[in-house]
C-alpha cells in the first residue's frame, strides 16, 4: 500500500478544518443607533455640551432623537430626523429602542413613469404665505439672490452647529448664517467649511420676528 507523505497529510487536514470553520461562521449583527425620547416638557439643544452654550433648538416632550455617541459628563450628542444636531442634558431623555442601521436592498426593477414638471424644492421650516416675497426663497439660493428678493436683513447671526464638534467629521453644515427680517421671519444659510460659500437650507416664516 502506498504511503501518504506526512507533510501532505497535515496540509490536507488544515484545509479541511479551515473549510469547516468558514462554513459555520455567520454574519455580524447590524450596527444600531440608540434612540432616545425627550421626557422634559421642553428641552434645549445646545451647540456645545455646556449650559452656557448657545441654544440651537428646543425639543418638545415625546420627541425622538438618535444618539450616535454615549453619554459623556452628563451630556448626550443627538441628531433629529430633520437634520438638526447638538447636545442635550442626559437627565431629560430616556433610551427606548435601538434602530438597526439600514441594510442595502436590491433595487426594484425600473418602471416607466410619466414625466412630471420639475418643481423647485422648498426649504424646511414654517411655510410663508403664498404669493409673498418670502415664499419665493428656495433651497440652494445664495445670499445675493435672497437679498435681491427680500432686501438686506434687519440683522445677521453666525454660529456653529453641533456637527462642528464631531471628531473627524468632514461634511457640510458645520456653521450657519441667519438672515433675520423684522416682521417677516428668518432665512437660514448653511456654510461649506472648505469653500466658505453659503446656501439656503431653511426658511422660517414668523411675523413676530423682531429682527434681532
Amino acid at each position: 500500500m502506498r504511503q501518504v507523505p506526512p507533510l501532505l497529510a497535515l496540509a490536507a487536514a488544515a484545509l479541511l478544518l479551515g473549510a469547516c470553520a468558514s462554513g459555520g461562521s455567520g454574519g455580524s449583527a447590524a450596527s444600531a443607533v440608540p434612540t432616545y425620547e425627550v421626557t422634559a416638557g421642553s428641552l434645549n439643544m445646545r451647540q456645545e455640551p455646556s449650559t452656557s452654550a448657545a441654544v440651537i433648538a428646543s425639543l418638545k416632550q415625546g420627541s425622538l432623537v438618535n444618539a450616535p455617541r454615549a453619554v459623556e459628563n452628563g451630556w448626550l450628542y443627538v441628531e433629529t430626523d430633520a437634520g438638526t444636531s447638538g447636545y442635550v442634558s442626559a437627565k431629560y431623555v430616556r433610551a427606548i429602542e435601538a434602530t438597526p442601521a439600514p441594510q442595502a436592498a436590491a433595487p426594484p426593477e425600473p418602471k416607466a413613469q410619466p414625466k412630471a414638471e420639475a418643481q423647485p424644492e422648498k426649504p424646511a421650516g414654517r411655510p410663508a404665505p403664498a404669493g409673498s416675497a418670502l415664499a419665493r426663497i428656495e433651497l440652494g439660493m445664495s445670499e445675493g439672490k435672497v437679498a435681491s428678493i427680500l432686501g438686506q436683513p434687519t440683522s445677521q447671526e453666525n454660529y456653529q452647529t453641533g456637527k462642528a464638534w464631531i471628531p473627524y467629521y468632514y461634511g457640510s453644515d458645520t456653521s450657519r448664517l441667519d438672515y433675520k427680517y423684522k416682521g417677516v421671519g428668518v432665512v437660514v444659510f448653511g456654510r461649506n467649511r472648505y469653500s466658505g460659500k453659503t446656501r439656503v437650507i431653511q426658511v422660517d416664516y414668523d411675523p413676530s420676528e423682531d429682527g434681532y
